[in-house]
């Protein structure tokens, strides 16, 4: 699921002074000694620096539990550390979990993955007659064009009983952001309505199916419903505010999309399961098709690597593991208080799961160096040196980019992109109805700009402008925002709202504030870009 922003600043003082917790049995496995080093490292450095506020790290290999670790407190009330029974709630992982449910019915043969979702959810309509197009690989892929995340009342301390009928009747007045099968971009909807069409196609509830085909075949004790629908006997990693005070057990209602908990080693074990060697739950040919790359009709439009989502996953193949051989999937996820990453190379039956409190806690970098650290020890990776680079110098810009200049919908905020050609400057303004906020300025050199160590461009495809972000960790392009078009004939609205303030009627009692700044919300009316006469000399 996309990422929802919550500043963390933890005290270090409030830490307790509880030591990692070794949760590996029997005599300490030599090939995993700098794994280990990597793993506490980068851990304790994120705590200390207040980015996280505990974590637990798990590494199993061939379905031995290689090396388990937990850091920092649990409950600091009580002085009860980290430790193998921990649960963190796991956010987006939960979506490989959703999947394979889907697949477990395929195999069936109760669901075709190229099936209209009509054909199991007849209720489901939009605004927009192509979700008629939407099939069941789309929801999965994130190729189905739904607008993103049904989230009201979702995010919050208690389940949202409602959830299902709040997404359909939202989803009836919605219209897709881009036709169905044409692009791949994050999507929390479509893993929800796949749970919802696993609870109507194998007659359970979604809980039940899990428990019953992915949970107790697996053994994964400690996996299920999300920290706070845990029994109170359970041990969860409390998530701690800045001033020290426990928030109460996050509940994600998003259940088939990030709503599930677990521990590092149950994650390992999931995993596991999609090597061929391993307890495999679904056929050869599902397994097969879980793990195999999805490109859509944008894929090959981008001046880099694509992202290679797979089935659930985010990469059915990280391209700096892939350049050396080696195949490896890999899954995010974040929750108002959690994130998390899961690793697994299959063909070695090789898992890393890192999982930690705190939605800044970079559990994706952390499990990354691990797994690289791992197999180097193992000798299954060469070690790479990668030189300090010095800051890149600015290089002036040519002038066929004013073209990109504009409003962008960049992750949750609307930003003014202004590109300074003299100075080589991509300089971005956060905007908040009629006022701006300046943004970093990013420098160009060498063909692209550069935002910290990702490389970020601009590109046309069919007549759309589109902003791209390169990431350095997983060497793949993707969409960072669609530039914002004026319409030829602006409509204007009845009444007027620049600067009115509205109260949510359908706000619950225990909904988080993960999503929003409060209920009370002031509307604002954004001017039109503004694009300079330079286009003229374009032409």
């Amino acid at each position: 699921m996309k990422k929802l922003i919550c500043i963390i600043c933890l005290c270090v003082g409030l830490l307790g002074v509880a030591l990692p917790v070794t949760l590996a049995s029997g005599a300490e496995d030599e090939g995993c000694v700098s794994a280990k080093s990597v793993a506490r490292t980068e851990i304790w450095k994120a705590i200390t620096s207040g980015a996280a506020g505990s974590a637990s790290v798990a590494i199993m290999e061939r379905g031995k539990l290689v090396y388990a670790e937990g850091f920092g407190m649990a409950d600091r009330e009580k002085s009860i550390p980290v430790d193998k029974n921990t649960l963190f709630n796991i956010g987006s992982i939960s979506k490989v979990h959703c999947t394979t449910a889907i697949l477990l019915l395929v195999d069936e043969g109760k669901i075709s993955l190229d099936q209209p979702v009509i054909a199991y959810l007849p209720e489901l309509t939009m605004a927009d007659e192509r979700y008629k197009e939407i099939s069941v690989r789309m929801l999965l892929n994130h190729s189905s064009g739904l607008p993103g995340t049904v989230g009201p009342n979702s995010f919050g301390f208690a389940y949202h009983t409602e959830f299902y009928k709040d997404v359909l009747e939202i989803l009836a007045q919605s219209k897709l952001k881009h036709r169905p099968g044409e692009m791949a971009i994050y999507c929390n909807d479509g893993f929800t309505l796949a749970e919802i069409i696993v609870a109507r196609v194998s007659g359970e509830t979604y809980p039940a199916f899990l428990a019953r085909r992915i949970i107790k075949p697996l053994a994964l004790t400690n996996t299920g419903l999300g920290v706070g629908q845990r029994p109170a006997t359970a041990t969860i990693a409390k998530y701690y505010t800045s001033d020290g005070k426990a928030e109460p057990p996050e509940v994600v209602s998003l259940l088939g999309s990030g709503g599930l908990a677990a521990t590092p080693e149950d994650l390992c074990k999931f995993a596991d399961s999609f090597s061929a060697e391993g307890h495999s739950l679904l056929s050869p040919r599902e397994l097969s098709e879980s793990k195999t790359e999805q490109p859509t009709a944008f894929s090959d439009k981008l001046k880099g690597l694509r992202l290679t989502y797979g089935l659930g996953w985010d990469f059915a193949n990280v391209r700096p593991y892939k350049e050396q051989g080696i195949t490896v999937l890999g899954k995010t996820g974040g929750t108002g208080n959690y994130t998390s990453m899961l690793y697994v190379v299959p063909d070695k039956r090789i898992s890393v799961a890192v999982l930690a409190t705190g939605a800044h806690s970079g559990a994706a970098e952390i499990a990354d160096a691990v797994l690289a650290a791992y197999l180097i020890e193992r000798g299954l990776l060469a070690k790479k040196d990668q030189p300090q680079q010095p800051p890149l110098k600015a290089l002036p810009a040519p002038l066929e980019l004013k073209e990109y200049e504009g409003y962008y919908c960049d992750g949750n905020e609307l930003v003014r992109m202004e590109i300074d050609l003299e100075k080589g400057l991509l300089k971005r303004y956060a905007l908040e109805g009629s006022t701006e906020t300046a943004l970093p300025a990013i420098v160009y050199n060498g063909g692209q700009f550069h935002k910290e160590n990702n490389a970020v461009y601009f590109t046309t495809v069919e007549g759309k402008r589109y902003f791209l972000q390169r990431s350095a960790i997983f060497g793949v392009d993707m969409v960072a925002g669609q530039r914002v078009e004026g319409a030829a004939e602006p409509k204007q609205l009845n009444v007027v709202v620049d600067g009115k303030q509205w109260l949510r009627r359908n706000v619950k009692a225990y909904e988080g504030t993960m999503g929003l700044t409060g209920h009370v919300i002031t509307s604002r009316l954004v001017q039109p870009c503004r694009v300079t006469s330079i286009l003229a000399a374009l032409n």
